[in-house]
């Protein structure tokens, strides 16, 4: 047989793999139930809307035309809130907030960002670099080259109830990075990966009908000290949770608790 295709239907796994402790792993950011409980001011700084201009100050009464200009103006504990609308534009965010006052964005429901064309190799709607004490909320990302989000260099970075689709690479990507959350989001036809991350948490998660890069959520390279867990995983035509060292060394990935099913593997011989 040219084709080997092999579908299996896993309703719960309940695995520790490669290198389990069972020790606990700290993070800044509280998530349970896949609900964040946040420690932040719900007091909102800085707005942007479909109706707004980015020669405005960013008020309520004043708001934003772009979320680029709203990024590019955030200081440390600002609470940015986008308002219902769609918005065409990618961006790229190096800034930061502390543990007690972290940089906030919040979309409001119906939020929809789509990517520019010029969105080119390991580029992203949302670029995250260089930054720390941060967190992207509610937004629904869609059409871009590359990635949805990516974060790269950065730590203490939180993804929460974000829907990401038609992306060419993952949905939500995370490299060279530490205490990283990704929380409650939904990704289709792409998936989450987690490369030479220290310290993450994976949860919450729906990830499907990943057709471009195969497996739904993909940890590797040297990533260390990560949990995985109480995901849904389906209808991917590759693996639909990938712990793979890539010839180096993966240390302390929990992985349990996830649902997965119809995942279809082809025979990497055909």
């Amino acid at each position: 047989m040219s084709r080997k295709v092999s579908i299996i239907i896993i309703f719960v796994l309940l695995i520790g793999l490669f290198g389990y402790s069972g020790k606990n792993i700290k993070f800044n950011h509280h998530v349970s139930n896949g609900k964040m409980d946040n420690e932040y001011n719900e007091k909102y700084t800085l707005f942007v809307s479909p109706d707004g201009s980015d020669s405005n100050i960013g008020t309520e009464n004043d708001p934003f035309r772009s979320i680029s200009k709203a990024a590019e103006v955030a200081q440390v504990g600002e609470h940015v809130l986008i308002k219902n609308g769609t918005y065409v534009e990618s961006f790229y965010f190096e800034k930061s907030g502390t543990s007690s006052k972290p940089i906030i964005f919040s979309a409001e429901t119906g939020v929809i960002v789509e990517g520019l064309d010029s969105i080119s190799y390991l580029g992203a709607i949302i670029y995250i670099y260089n930054s720390h004490y941060v967190t992207f909320s509610g937004f629904h990302l869609k059409n871009s080259n590359w990635f949805g989000i990516n974060i790269e260099n950065s730590s203490h970075v939180t993804i929460d109830s974000c829907f990401a689709e038609n992306t060419e690479a993952s949905g939500i990507r995370a490299y060279g990075s530490n205490n990283i959350i990704v929380n409650n989001n939904k990704i289709i036809s792409a998936r989450i990966s987690m490369a030479s991350v220290n310290t993450f948490q994976v949860i919450h998660n729906e990830v499907y009908e990943s057709s471009v890069v195969g497996d739904g959520i993909n940890t590797n390279g040297r990533s260390s000290n990560g949990i995985v867990a109480y995901n849904e995983v389906h209808d991917n035509i590759d693996i639909g949770i990938n712990v793979d060292s890539w010839n180096n060394l993966l240390t302390d990935i929990q992985v349990y608790g996830n649902i997965l099913y119809i995942s279809s593997i082809s025979d990497p011989n055909n």
